[in-house]
């Protein structure tokens, strides 16, 4: 039996800070459209830095790992994304809408009419667009064998939609608005993926990285903010990006580095991201609703429990699932591989041992 590649260890590590970082950010923007949370509170400062670079960096680190999944074949590859992308951004966004359509009134910040069902096939809703997009970014990459003339090309039309959604000539909303920044965050990563493949510092070089890009990332969001007029999507925005996503991989190389107990937790949340992102947004829901009922409607209890409960809720479901190899067959991870038993050894002849 082929061996499994082996997975990187800081690749899963950046993916589990970074989807706790998007189940903190979601719970805050739940809170603030729930009207529990004003816009005036310090705390909402950390929306604009979060929403700056925490979706921009599932999209680098699924960039990074494109030319890999190619080497075993274009058909392959697209077989793969059916399976694990577009398979469960169908799957669980029918699961997802059909509750909230059979939720009682006032329960959901967001409404759906029984037609949404039919048209996510075209318009992706609530967390189930970066599936949708990052499907749409791995269909450009078959067709394209990810040749780097043509990748090139995509990218300054990439950068070019950013532009445009920037000074308001093109809408930020629907698969062009949304495809052009993600498609260029995408493309970054299979550019610059095996440079950072092969980026190895020691526990003191991940240290002196995460702590200037920390205060980079600090400084850029106070300025990039009023550029930007607070909209993290825009591409004036970018430069706080950048700084963030330094941060997420020198930081992960640093967990890596300097905590076996960390780097293991972390790990475990980033396998399992796929379930957390799908689920927890459910999960928030149904906790800021239950502490609603039992009049628990100060932000910060809210937040920290949506935060908690979206995270390891699904991460115990994740668990479930894996125990009884049932992830494959719900797009939410790989399933469970077996090794082959050996062939016995050939009886020893006497005298040729």
């Amino acid at each position: 039996m082929t061996t499994p590649p082996k997975r990187i260890a800081w690749i899963d590590v950046a993916r589990g800070i970074g989807i706790v970082l998007v189940v903190y950010g979601h719970v805050l923007r739940g809170l603030q459209a729930a009207h529990m949370l004003s816009t005036a509170n310090p705390i909402w400062a950390s929306d604009y830095t979060i929403y700056t670079f925490h979706m921009p960096l599932f999209f680098i680190l699924a960039g990074m790992q494109v030319d890999r999944s190619l080497s075993k074949g274009r058909w392959p590859f697209l077989k793969s994304k059916l399976m694990t992308i577009a398979y469960p951004y169908l799957l669980w966004s029918w699961f997802q809408l059909s509750l909230k359509l059979l939720a009682p009134k006032g329960t959901m910040n967001t409404v759906h009419s029984p037609i949404t069902l039919l048209t996510i096939l075209w318009a992706p809703v609530e967390q189930f667009w970066f599936l949708f997009v990052l499907f749409f970014c791995h269909l450009l990459a078959f067709v394209t064998g990810a040749r780097r003339g043509l990748l090139t090309a995509l990218m300054a039309a990439g950068v070019g939609g950013a532009v445009l959604i920037a000074q308001g000539r093109l809408s930020p909303y629907g698969l062009t608005g949304t495809l052009c920044p993600s498609l260029a965050f995408y493309l970054a990563g299979i550019f610059i993926g095996k440079r950072l493949m092969r980026w190895q510092p020691n526990r003191i070089v991940a240290l002196a990285w995460a702590t200037c890009s920390f205060v980079t990332l600090l400084a850029l969001s106070h300025v990039c903010r009023g550029l930007s007029h607070g909209r993290p999507e825009l591409i004036w925005s970018w430069p706080v990006t950048a700084a963030g996503v330094v941060l997420m991989v020198s930081l992960s190389h640093l967990v890596v580095e300097g905590s076996s107990a960390f780097a293991d937790w972390f790990g475990i949340l980033g396998r399992a991201s796929m379930t957390i992102y799908i689920f927890h947004v459910l999960v928030a829901a149904a906790v800021r609703a239950a502490l609603e009922r039992a009049h628990v409607v100060a932000w910060a209890p809210q937040l920290i429990a949506g935060t908690i409960a979206g995270v390891v809720l699904p991460l115990a479901l994740h668990m479930i699932l894996e125990r009884f190899d049932l992830l494959a067959a719900l797009g939410l991870g790989a399933k469970r591989r077996t090794l082959q038993p050996q062939p016995a050894p050939l009886p020893m002849t006497p005298g040729l041992e």
